[in-house]
């Protein structure tokens, strides 16, 4: 409803102004306008900037553009549009709903909720400054608030539609803990964010999940979750699954011919401890088909101090299910790491981790990587971002035999490609792909590495979500190549 009436403004508008030249700047301004109400908002945002062109200091316009650039999720230009719309006028009731709404979707939520805070003390009634708040509420984690911000804007008269819709994807919480990889969120788009985990109504997750290598390792692994909330900053759940492991010939990491499989069942819970630190836990236990039993627990402390930085402190112990092998001699892993995201602004994000494992059998391994990328593109329908990724790791002991791949360093160094595109509005596809060069002791230099893995995801339709995932990846070598691959999919279920 916001966007329809904005729409019948901005024609009553163009009706009362002159007829404008074919080819002037004014009739690009009709154009720009007339796409933005038809939803064309890359069309649309190319006619404004022609307009701009021709007529760089229109305060008006200016705040038109930052509005069509933000409902298109080029989150960076609309923030520069909108200061330049202030520095013209100053901060007007429209630059504060605008950049509010910017920054709460751009993931910048401590400084959306400072400027809704400016422009409610004049306005407490801004039924659009207050779904900004909801949105960044929701960002900083306050669920319980988004969710009071929500009935408050629906009381003011916002359309039910546009309510329900963003309660729709604000209903969710980020998922497990721990630092995921940020998605790239989008106006009007719940269908493409729809989180697994509602913090208002039950929800069931069931994955199917395969892995198979040129080492002759395998696995097959089906898990059912289960997760209802008790208020929008507590969610319980409970987890169970299975996964069979064999090998097809005796060799280095597939182990004997056969196989082997293990079971477990989890509790979970995510809840919120304080404003800007959450909780995730799970704990349970497994047993292999050799009759082995062993604990499972992850413990995950996600803290996010400002707006540019994000930290998760998880520590976790498992089985360590690599290869047939490392299951069928009952080999557990002690896993402590620390996650790093950084965004010091709407164009940069720097990824990074390290941690430290130890396992059952006394070996040790330290692991570290680091992600720095750039935003290259944001269109209504496809987001692209490059970055460079370097990765290390190593194991203190070799050749300890156990199934497991051991190096003393192993060496990755790649340029990264991540796009997200929507063809229709019920079908999403996420493509990473990855090429460069690795190596590790075994090598003769440098040799070449590869990845490419992608999602589709279709819905949510009638409460269901299907996901279906691939993947590949690659190293090449005079002597021997390595492959690795990897096919999933995964339903969601919302009551």
């Amino acid at each position: 409803m916001l966007r329809l009436l904005a729409g019948l403004v901005l024609l009553l508008a163009t009706a009362t102004q002159p007829a404008a030249e074919p080819d002037g700047p004014h009739a690009w301004l009709d154009r720009a306008r007339v796409q933005s109400y038809g939803g064309a908002f890359d069309a649309s945002a190319r006619s404004y900037s022609r307009y701009l062109e021709a007529i760089p200091d229109d305060p008006e316009v200016l705040a038109e553009y930052a509005r069509v650039l933000w409902y298109r999720g080029d989150y960076p230009r609309a923030l520069d549009a909108i200061e330049r719309h202030g520095a013209l006028v100053g901060e007007t009731p429209e630059y504060r709903r605008v950049k509010a709404n910017v920054l709460a979707w751009a993931d910048r939520p401590e400084a959306a909720l400072a400027v809704t805070r400016a422009g409610l003390a004049d306005a407490s009634d801004d039924a659009e400054l207050i779904c900004a708040e909801a949105v960044a509420s929701n960002r900083a984690r306050e669920f319980r608030r988004s969710l009071e911000r929500l009935d408050a804007c629906e009381r003011l008269g916002s359309s039910a539609s546009d309510v329900e819709g963003l309660r729709t994807m604000l209903s969710r919480s980020l998922g497990p803990l721990g630092i995921r990889a940020q998605r790239h969120r989008v106006p009007y788009r719940p269908d493409w964010d729809w989180e697994p985990v509602s913090l208002l109504a039950p929800a069931v997750l069931s994955d199917v999940h395969y892995r198979g290598d040129t080492e002759h390792v395998h696995a097959v692994e089906a898990a059912v979750t289960g997760w209802t909330p008790i208020h929008p900053e507590l969610l319980v759940g409970a987890t169970i699954g299975y996964e069979h492991l064999w090998g097809d010939r005796d060799n280095e990491f597939g182990g004997r011919r056969g196989d082997v499989g293990h079971g477990y069942v989890a509790a979970e819970l995510e809840a919120r401890l304080a404003r800007n630190a959450w909780l995730g836990a799970r704990v349970g236990g497994g047993v292999t088909t050799e009759g082995d039993a062993s604990p499972r627990y992850r413990v995950a402390l996600d803290v996010r101090p400002t707006d540019a930085w994000q930290l998760a402190l998880v520590q976790e112990h498992r089985i360590y299910a690599y290869s047939a092998r490392t299951v069928e001699r009952d080999l557990d892993v002690n896993r402590t790491h620390v996650l790093v995201h950084w965004a010091p602004d709407l164009h940069h994000v720097v990824e990074g981790g390290v941690g430290y494992d130890f396992f059952s059998d006394e070996n040790e391994a330290w692991h570290v990587f680091v992600e720095p990328r750039r935003a290259v593109l944001r269109r209504q329908r496809l987001w692209a971002d490059v970055g460079l990724r370097a990765q290390w790791f190593g194991f203190a002991d070799q050749g300890f035999d156990n199934g497991y791949y051991d190096p003393d360093l192993h060496q990755r160094y790649v340029a990264t490609l991540r796009l997200r595109t929507m063809p229709r509005e019920k079908l999403g596809l996420d493509v990473y792909a990855a090429g460069g060069v690795g190596r590790d002791e075994r090598s003769d230099g440098l040799e070449p590495v590869g990845d490419l893995f992608v999602e589709a995801v279709f819905g949510e339709h009638r409460g269901w979500l299907v996901k279906l995932r691939a993947g590949a990846t690659a190293t090449t070598g005079p002597d021997d190549d390595f492959w690795g691959w990897t096919t999933g999919l995964r339903l969601v279920r919302r009551f």
